[in-house]
This record gives C-alpha cells, sequence and structure tokens, in this order.
C-alpha cells in the first residue's frame, strides 16, 4: 500500500512557506461583497449642499436632481452617463449610518480580506450615479493616499438591472452580481488597491453608490496582495523539483487546505500542478483527535504549627478534600488536547475538479502530509469526555475540505466512482443550445444509471434523473434525445419517474406526431390506474387550454382505454372511479367496470371503502331498485371471495396449517358484518358465518374466535336491531362453544358467555342448559358450571324479571348446575383428607354450601350437601375434623343470612349429626382407672402439669425433652408415688439428636381418659348449635338421650339400641341421591 509518510525534503516544506508567505493574502481573498437588507441597513438619510435631503430608493425625480449637482467622467464615460460628485458636498444626517460603516461593513469586509479590523479605518471618497445604457467600465483602483490599501463601494437602495460587477487579480476572478430587489437592499463590495474592476452597463433605472478608501492606522507595511508572476514562478518552480527521476524521500501525496472558496490555490496552485501533469483532486475529511488528560489531585498536607495538624482537622469537618477539581465538573472545553494525540483521517468524499466522484483506495494520510494550515482549525464538529477516578479522554471531530496533490510518478490510483450525481449536476447547470459530444456523454451515464434495476427502486433519484434529462432535450429541442431516453428508461411503465408534470412539459415541448406513439404507450402499459387517468385529465386540460382539438380527442379516446384495461385496483383507485361512476351512471359500472373487477385478485382495502363511496350515491340510478341489487350484488361478491382470516406476513404459509393456528383476528368479519350494515345488506351476514364455521371447525381453538368477536357483534347487534335474525343462530353457536371450552369461561370472564346468551331466545336456553349437558359439565367441567351458574343467577336472572315463567325456568337451571356439582363432588375424599389435611376438607364443604347460596338455591342445595355428608359420619376422624367444625361453620352462615338452624333442613341434619355422634362415638363411661396418687402427681412445675394431664388424658406415651435434671425431676415424681406398681413403664431412649424420657401407661387406664376427651368434643359439638333452648328445639324428644350419652348421665341399654336402630333407618331414608343422565363422563378434576 502506498503511503504519504515519509521524507517529504525540501517539497513539503518550501511549497507550504510559499503558500503562506504568498498565496494566503493575509488569510483572506482579494474581494469581500455583503447584501444588506432593510432591517439590517440604516436609511443613510442623505444630504447634498444646495439640494437638501435625497429620498431612499431613489426615484426618477431625485436621480435627475443629483445629477444637476454632479460633474461628468467625461475621460472614463465619454457618452455622459457616469456622475461624480465630490465628498465635501454630502452629508448624512442619520448618526447610525457612520456607526453602522465602522462597527458593521468594515469590520466584515477587512476580516474576510485577511486585514485586522482593528488597524483600518475608511473615509468617504465620492459619490456615483450610474444611468441607463451606461457603457462596460474597466477600471484599475490605484492608491490615492499613502495610508490607504483598498476600497469599498456601498450600493444604495434603488432600483436598477444590469451592473454587474467583476473583480480580477491576475488570474483570481470574482463576479458579483447584483440582486434582483436593489431597492430594497444595500450592497457593500471591498477590495485591495491593484484589483481590476469591470462593471456591465445598467440597462434599466439608476444606481447610486458611495465610495470609501479603506486606510491602515498602524505603523509598519500596509496589507497587500502578492505578485501574480512572482507567485506562478515560485509555483512552478516547487512542482518541476517535486517531479523529477529522484522520487527518493518525495511525498507521494500532500493534502492542502482550503481555507476558503475564494482563495488563490483554485486558480493558481490548481492551474500550475495540472500544467505540469500533476493530478489534484478534492477531498472531504473529518479529522479525529484523542487524547489523554490527566487531573492534578492534592495530597492532605499535614502542618504542624504548635497545637495540631490545621489541614488534617480540616478533612475530618469534611471543609476540605483530597482533590482540587472533580471529573463530572468539566467539559470536553475546558480541556487543551494534548500534543501527543492520536489522530484518525477519515475520507468522506474525494471528487476530481471536475466534480466528478472517485476513490482512491490506498489513500493514506497523516499530520505531515498536510500542508497551508491546521485540519484542527475552525470549528469542532463533534467532540466527546470519558473519565476515571483521576484520568480522561477527550476526543474531537473537525470537517475540513483538502486538495489532493499527486505528483505524476505517484503509486496511488483514482477509480471513478458513482458517476451519477456527476452527470446530474453538469447537465443541471449547463446552458448549451445544442446536443455536444460531451454532454452526449452525460446523458449516456444517467441512462445507464436509470436502466439499472436496483436503482430503479429508489424512484426519486430516477425521477430526478429523468427531470434533468428531459430539460436537456428540451433545451436542445431535440425530441431524438428525449425518445431514446424514454425507450432505454422505460418511462412508459412508470409515471412517477417522469412525473404528470413531465409529461405535460414534453408535450409543450415536441411536436405531437413525434411523441403520440410514446404517450399510448404510456396509457396501454403503465401500472396504475390513478396515475394513467391523472395523466390523460392533465393532458386534456392542457390540450383545451391551447385549443388543440387533435389532443383533445386523443384523450377522450384513451379515456376509455384505461377503463377496458384496468390495473389490479387498490385504495387510491376508490375516488377517481367513483367520479367515473357518477359520471356515467350505474349501468355503466354494472356492464362494464363491474366484471373487470371482479375477476381482479380479491383487494378489501379496495372493495370495502369502495361500496361505502358508492352506496352514499343512490341518487347516481334513476331506479333505486336497480342501484339497490347493484350494490347488493356487489356485497355479495364481497363476502363470498374475502378471506376471513388472512396470514398476517410473519405467518407461514403452509398447507393443512390451520389446526395449528388460532382464528383470534377478526378484523376482517368485523369489517364484512360492519359493510353489510352500511351497504343495507344485512341478509348477507348470515354467508359470512356459514364460511367461518368450516374453517375454525378443524381448530381446538375454535372458541377463540367466537371470544373476541361476540363483544363487538353484541354490541353491532344493540345498536342496529335488524341484525338479530341474521346472528342469530351465530350466537347460539358462540354460545354453545363458549359453554363447552373449558378456557372460555374463567372466574373472571364470563362477559362474551353473558352477551351471547343475551342475544339468544329463551327456548335455546334451555336447549342449552338441558339436564344432560349440565350433568356432563358436572363431571367433566365443575368450575367452569360453577361460573355459568353464577353468570345465571347474577347477569341473566335479573333479565327475567317482566315474565315469571322465563324466571321460574333460569332458577331451575341454576338449581340443576349447582346440585349436579355437588352429586358431582366426591365426598368419599373427605374421610382420607380429614386425617391429612382437616382444613382443606372443610374448606370443601363450605365451598359447596356457598355455592348454593350465592347462586340462589342455597336451601335446596343444602339439602343435597347434608344428605351426602352423613353417608360417613359414623367414621370417627371424619366426625371431629369435618362434622363437628362444620355445624359451628353453619351457625354462622345461617345467621348471616337470615336464617335460623332450627328450622329444616338445617335442623334435621343438625340432629343427625348429634345422634349419630352419640350412638356411634360415645360409649358407656367406664370406670376411673387411674389412682388419685397418679392423677395429682407431682409438683406444680411444667414438667409436673404435663405429667399429670398425661394421667388424665387417654393417651398411651408421654415424652420428655430437656436436660437431664429435667429428665431425673420427672423419674423421680414417678418413683415418689410408686408408678412401676401400677404398670406405668418409663425408660430414657436416644435419638440422633438428644436423650428422650418416654413414658407409658398401660391400656386400662387410657380408656377412661379417652372416653372424656369424647364426651368433651361432644358437648362441644351441641354447645355449636347454641343455647340448650335451641339444642332442645333442634333434636326434639331425642334431646335428653343424646346429651346424656355424651355427658355419661344415660347408660347404653335396651332403650338406647332401639333409638339406635331407628336413627339408621331414619338415616337411610334422608339420603337422596338424583340418578344423573348424559354423554358418558371423562374422568373428573375434583376441587
Amino acid at each position: 500500500m502506498a503511503s504519504s509518510t515519509g521524507k517529504s525534503g525540501d517539497v513539503r516544506s518550501t511549497l507550504d512557506a510559499l503558500l503562506e508567505s504568498e498565496l494566503k493574502f493575509r488569510g483572506g481573498g482579494f474581494a469581500s461583497s455583503h447584501v444588506y437588507s432593510m432591517k439590517d441597513a440604516p436609511n443613510p438619510c442623505l444630504k447634498i449642499d444646495g439640494l437638501g435631503l435625497i429620498g431612499l430608493p431613489l426615484s426618477k425625480r431625485d436621480a435627475a436632481a443629483i445629477k444637476s449637482y454632479c460633474m461628468p467622467y467625461d475621460e472614463i464615460f465619454p457618452s455622459g452617463r457616469c456622475w461624480m460628485m465630490n465628498r465635501l458636498l454630502i452629508h448624512f444626517h442619520n448618526p447610525e449610518w457612520d456607526t453602522w460603516i465602522k462597527q458593521s461593513v468594515l469590520p466584515a469586509i477587512c476580516e474576510n480580506i485577511g486585514v485586522d479590523p482593528l488597524r483600518t479605518h475608511c473615509e468617504l471618497d465620492k459619490l456615483l450615479l450610474l444611468e441607463p445604457d451606461s457603457p462596460d467600465l474597466t477600471q484599475d483602483n490605484a492608491s490615492m493616499d499613502p495610508s490607504m490599501f483598498g476600497t469599498m463601494n456601498i450600493t444604495l437602495p434603488s432600483e436598477f438591472t444590469g451592473g454587474t460587477l467583476c473583480l480580477q487579480y491576475g488570474d483570481c476572478t470574482r463576479v458579483i452580481a447584483f440582486p434582483p430587489n436593489t431597492s430594497l437592499t444595500t450592497t457593500a463590495v471591498g477590495s485591495f488597491v491593484n484589483v481590476t474592476h469591470h462593471m456591465e452597463s445598467v440597462t434599466l433605472g439608476n444606481r447610486l453608490s458611495l465610495t470609501y478608501r479603506l486606510l491602515y492606522s498602524s505603523e509598519g507595511p500596509l496589507p497587500f496582495l502578492p505578485n501574480p508572476q512572482g507567485v506562478k514562478d515560485g509555483l512552478t518552480t516547487v512542482f518541476k523539483s517535486w517531479n523529477t527521476p529522484d522520487t527518493a524521500g518525495k511525498p507521494t501525496v500532500l493534502a492542502c487546505v482550503i481555507a476558503d472558496e475564494d482563495d488563490a490555490l483554485a486558480t493558481s496552485v490548481f492551474n500550475i500542478a495540472n500544467q505540469l501533469g500533476f493530478r489534484v483532486y478534492y477531498a472531504d475529511i473529518d479529522y479525529t483527535l484523542t487524547g489523554s488528560v490527566t487531573f492534578e489531585r492534592r495530597q492532605n498536607r499535614d502542618c504542624w504549627d504548635g497545637n495540631g495538624f490545621d489541614d488534617y482537622e480540616e478533612d475530618l469537618n469534611g471543609s476540605d478534600s483530597d482533590s482540587d477539581e472533580d471529573p463530572e465538573d468539566f467539559e470536553p472545553d475546558d480541556y487543551e488536547m494534548p500534543s501527543y494525540a492520536d489522530e484518525v483521517f477519515d475520507i468522506v468524499e474525494i471528487t476530481d475538479l471536475s466534480g466528478m466522484p472517485v476513490n482512491i483506495p490506498d489513500l493514506q494520510l497523516s499530520r505531515s502530509s498536510v500542508i497551508n494550515g491546521r485540519l484542527d482549525n475552525g470549528e469542532v464538529k463533534d467532540q466527546s469526555y470519558e473519565h476515571d477516578y483521576d484520568e480522561g479522554t477527550v476526543t474531537r471531530t473537525w470537517s475540513a475540505q483538502v486538495a489532493l496533490i499527486l505528483p505524476p510518478w505517484s503509486p496511488l490510483v483514482a477509480v471513478i466512482g458513482d458517476a451519477f450525481d456527476y452527470a446530474c449536476n453538469l447537465l443541471e447547470e449547463s446552458l448549451s443550445t445544442a446536443r455536444n459530444a460531451e454532454e452526449l456523454k452525460l446523458v449516456d451515464i444517467l441512462v445507464q444509471c436509470c436502466e439499472d434495476e436496483k436503482r430503479r427502486k429508489d424512484v426519486p433519484s430516477i425521477s430526478k434523473a429523468v427531470g434533468i434529462l428531459r430539460e436537456t432535450a428540451d433545451r436542445w429541442n431535440d425530441v431524438d434525445t428525449f425518445l431514446l431516453v424514454a425507450k432505454r428508461c422505460r418511462l412508459h411503465t412508470n409515471i412517477d419517474f417522469m412525473g404528470i408534470e413531465g409529461f405535460v412539459s414534453v408535450y409543450l415541448a415536441f411536436d405531437w406526431e413525434r411523441i403520440e406513439s410514446f404517450f399510448a404507450d404510456t396509457i396501454k402499459q403503465a401500472k396504475t390506474n390513478v396515475k394513467r387517468v391523472a395523466l390523460v385529465k392533465k393532458l386534456a386540460e392542457t390540450a383545451r387550454e391551447g385549443s388543440d382539438d387533435e389532443v383533445t380527442n386523443w384523450c377522450s379516446q384513451n379515456d376509455k382505454v384505461v377503463l377496458d384495461s384496468l390495473r389490479n385496483v387498490k385504495r387510491r383507485d376508490v375516488k377517481w372511479l367513483i367520479s367515473y361512476i357518477k359520471n356515467h351512471g350505474i349501468d355503466f359500472f354494472r356492464s362494464g367496470l363491474l366484471p373487470q373487477l371482479q375477476k381482479q385478485p380479491f383487494n378489501q382495502d379496495f372493495w370495502l371503502p369502495f361500496l361505502r363511496r358508492l352506496h352514499t350515491g343512490k341518487g347516481l340510478s334513476p331506479l333505486p331498485r336497480d342501484f339497490d341489487s347493484t350494490i347488493s350484488h356487489c356485497v355479495l361478491h364481497v363476502v363470498t371471495v374475502s378471506p376471513l382470516f388472512p396470514l398476517s406476513p410473519h405467518e407461514p404459509k403452509k398447507p393443512n396449517s390451520a389446526i395449528a393456528r388460532d382464528f383470534v383476528n377478526i378484523s376482517c368479519i368485523k369489517d364484512l358484518v360492519q359493510l353489510c350494515v352500511d351497504t343495507n345488506t344485512i341478509e348477507h351476514c348470515k354467508l359470512i358465518f356459514k364460511r367461518m364455521q368450516p374453517i375454525i371447525a378443524v381448530s381446538p381453538g375454535a372458541w377463540k374466535t367466537y371470544h373476541a368477536l361476540v363483544p363487538d357483534l353484541s354490541q353491532l347487534t344493540n345498536s342496529h336491531l335488524q341484525l338479530s335474525g341474521p346472528l342469530s343462530e351465530f350466537f347460539e353457536t358462540a354460545a354453545r362453544q363458549l359453554l363447552h371450552n373449558s378456557q372460555s369461561i374463567t372466574d373472571s370472564n364470563t362477559e362474551p358467555l353473558l352477551l351471547a346468551l343475551r342475544q339468544t331466545s329463551h327456548a335455546f336456553l334451555k336447549q342449552l342448559m338441558a339436564p344432560p349437558c349440565i350433568g356432563y359439565l358436572a363431571k367433566t367441567r365443575s368450575q367452569q358450571l360453577r361460573n355459568v351458574a353464577g353468570l345465571l343467577q347474577n347477569k341473566l336472572l335479573p333479565l327475567s324479571n317482566g315474565d315469571s315463567s322465563e324466571r321460574n325456568d333460569v332458577a331451575e337451571i341454576i338449581l340443576q348446575c349447582v346440585t349436579q356439582i355437588i352429586l358431582a363432588f366426591d365426598f368419599s375424599t373427605l374421610v382420607g383428607l380429614s386425617e391429612s389435611d382437616p382444613s382443606r376438607a372443610l374448606g370443601s364443604i363450605v365451598e359447596l354450601f356457598n355455592l348454593g347460596f350465592l347462586s340462589g338455591c342455597g336451601v335446596a342445595a343444602s339439602q343435597v350437601i347434608f344428605d351426602r355428608l352423613l353417608l360417613y359420619a359414623n367414621q370417627k376422624e371424619y366426625m371431629y375434623a369435618v362434622l363437628c367444625p362444620f355445624i359451628k361453620v353453619l351457625l354462622a352462615r345461617t345467621v348471616r343470612m337470615g336464617l335460623q338452624l332450627t328450622v329444616p333442613p338445617f335442623s334435621a341434619f343438625c340432629a343427625k349429626v348429634a345422634s349419630i355422634y352419640a350412638l356411634e362415638i360415645m360409649t358407656p363411661k367406664p370406670d376411673e382407672a387411674v389412682s388419685l396418687q397418679l392423677r395429682s402427681i407431682g409438683c406444680g412445675c411444667t414438667l409436673c402439669t404435663n405429667l399429670r394431664a398425661f394421667f388424665n388424658n387417654g393417651k398411651a406415651i408421654h415424652t420428655v425433652t430437656g436436660s437431664h435434671s429435667e429428665r431425673g425431676h420427672v423419674e423421680k415424681k414417678l418413683n415418689e408415688v410408686r408408678a412401676g406398681h401400677f404398670k406405668v413403664a418409663w425408660e430414657t431412649v436416644h435419638d440422633s439428636y438428644r436423650p428422650i424420657l418416654r413414658i407409658t401407661k398401660p391400656k386400662v387406664m387410657r380408656v377412661h381418659g379417652a372416653w372424656l376427651a369424647r364426651s368433651q368434643n361432644g358437648q362441644n359439638l351441641l354447645a355449636s348449635m347454641g343455647t340448650e333452648a335451641t339444642q332442645r328445639q333442634i333434636m326434639g324428644g331425642d334431646y335428653d338421650w343424646i346429651h346424656g350419652a355424651i355427658v355419661g348421665a344415660t347408660s347404653i341399654g335396651p332403650a338406647i339400641a332401639a333409638a339406635r336402630l331407628l336413627a339408621n333407618i331414619t338415616n337411610r331414608e334422608f339420603l337422596t341421591t338424583p340418578t344423573v343422565t348424559g354423554p358418558p363422563a371423562k374422568k373428573a378434576r375434583y376441587n
């Protein structure tokens, strides 16, 4: 890879010194110009002695008056068209004028030509008035004062045209054209002395200007311009020494910084370099510097002053810190870029001197490659700053333009880049009036770009190129060039490439006979209907304005061509089609356009807005029935062929993929139903859902479609009651789908089912919720059926207030739901749960109990629950863990609901539980088998209290854990009462953690304690039913023997046995188990 580094020898330093000393014009150009508006430039209030104030903008009357006080420049303008006035006659009554000249105009001009404004001032020299048809003026501005280094001309507001000013110094030229609104502007032009001024003739109006001398106020040499011939000689010498056979140590490229567009580089350096075979290119560069900065941190300086360390005390008090500066408080501008910063040259763009983009692949630049200044001067384009505790990194980027100068022997090669912009710019700026070889090459370049398929996708770029090519052919008046461009660029296939106005321009520019075939091909082959219609319409309007009957007739004929060859319609075609139908009538649409539209691929984005717009124009047909039948026919076509569930862009198109899809994108179906409503063709709604059912039937998620559709269609039906009939079948199907899917009805989402049921009849509800169906749901989807029961009770039952029979039917359905849920519940599981998880068992019963009352059939549901609960009442743990606690809960629930336990079926259930407890759980009271010594063993400590409780209860084993002394204390008490004599045994056993004292009492001692526990539970059971009076009211005549059996006051005898037999018989008669029929039950899930 070629490098630009290395020893550049005398070439780089000599060229750099020459540029700095000779061509920089002290940092600026040789001339400067500025235009000021009326608000930026004050009115000088010009007053001429003997004439008075002169109004601005200058009028013809004031111009004639000024002329009468001026002297002609006869030696320069023999015709007398230029007039000059001595400065002694001129005064400015507005003091702001002098202030503005000194503080605004003079500094701006001096800075632009590279002179320090603080060392300059100006003096008025003369007033000039140029009349119309003044001859061209060429004048060398020479110095008229030892301190004069330049001139400044102020053109005052005066209406004129022409007078373009051309300033020239050596090979450098600057053209200054005055703005079109010269009467509202003030123009200032400044230049060095020895600059040639050439002014073109004023063609209209009068130009009034003031001339000032620019004077240097400081000691030392005046600002000056270099000698042009000396510059040429110096540059020629340097470039010749660079281009010699001995290339060792010489640079392969130099990057010359271009500081100003008016710099002498463009005309001096580059011209000489080109003449000597050097290659010169312009380059835009992003120059980035990255450097590190370090923070100076001050350590604690402990100073002993005889009393203590002052600084140390300050640090403790927080008034001093270990750092003088915090990196967070600094910005990138606070740091100077270190000299050892890393640099990066990013070449943004390279062009040759004509503007053609090029690329130099092996180009590498470094700091030693740069001459004529620095790249890091000027405004920073971008900067960033990163830091840690004591170190930071500053990055700054500058943008600059440089001239890359390559000697003829340089190995660097420039490759032509994208010529598109290059060709566009040159052709756009061209003023040629006839075809020429150079521009034909540019035309060919652009045409090749337009032929490229990849670039043709960029319509704005192609449109720009085609516009330039069309204007070029128009400028040359060359229809053959245009037709060649049109053919190769295939303009007839895409009207957007040239635009409607571009086609009209072609029509206006060339003979119709030559371009008619091109327009005909465009109408036939262009891709969009809208553009073809717009082109014919615009062309017809233009032809009529120009009274061109031939083209007008041609447009009428091709209007029909467009209609007979419709492209696939899109939404943008709606407007013009409706307009055509309004102009030609509904019969024209039905017989001409409609058959074409129906044959095209269906586009819902077109058909829906089109039919809505068409329906609003009922006046298109004199026979309303014909119009309505046409609309109905169109809507039928739409609902027949429209995809109901179009695939999303990311959804794979696979055959038989319906099973994997959830048809929840219902927007198309809603749009179609809304279309039927908007066009008064509601009868077609049935077809929509008839098509929908087989599509979603193969998907397990079919219910999701109904779940999504029901809310919107229900709302639409409520606002358009005529939909009730056509949509009734849909809502019935929706209700079935939602009811029989376990995911469609949750605790928080029963709304879709409710809305569907509200849109169906009462007879359908009875059919839907038939007993077999309810039984099947109870066994397979118990929780869902609970939600349905709550829905019927809370949302649907209130709607039946007006019809008692319907209300009774709904209530009966609710009762069946609750009953079947209870019967489907496996109460046998409560037996096992009574031992493993009693709270869960009790919770299940309470949940069923609450379900009945929340569903409005609490009493009837309670009867069924009680029947099922009593099936396992003779099981001891079941009685303890389930039935006994439930009686207490039952009391609280009935009180809360305003009921009493003393009424059936609650009283019968409570009496039955109590009698079964007395008969099945209680036994005759045994004699006390534990001696008084054991029942009162020990002292009053906790260990002895627990030991006494053990001898009074029915437990078999008691354990004592703790320290050795605690276990010894218990053993001591056992020995004191001779517990072993009563067959009480104890021993110390060792588990993996600690010793345990285990005490075991004989079975005979456990019987009485166990009986006492059962008796106490029985008494608690009776107490949970209320007071004794309430208990007697519940149990009636059985209270005495039940209570006696529980407290041990009544012996089990023949009377008790007879009562027991009677209780069992009554218990069997009390149970009622309805028979459930329905579909084969699946394995049920129990809650």
